[in-house]
């Protein structure tokens, strides 16, 4: 069987072909980590507005604002 030698240049090519492919699934794990903060974060401020305008309505019909 004949031996292939690699050169440099393929190798580098390979390397960076690698390094480029981690890098794209770290930035998509981050980016779905991030994108699920900020869905929590929106259902956290709809709870509160939600909470605020119960309270307010409640604060209005026994006439506690003037």
């Amino acid at each position: 069987m004949e031996k292939r030698h690699i050169s440099s240049e393929f190798r580098l090519a390979l390397a960076l072909a690698i390094v480029k492919g981690r890098g794209r699934s770290k930035v998509a794990e981050q980016d779905a980590h991030w994108k699920k903060k900020a869905r929590l974060y929106k259902q956290e401020i709809k709870a509160l507005r939600q909470e605020v305008q119960e309270m307010d309505g409640m604060l209005l019909n026994r006439g506690y604002c003037t």
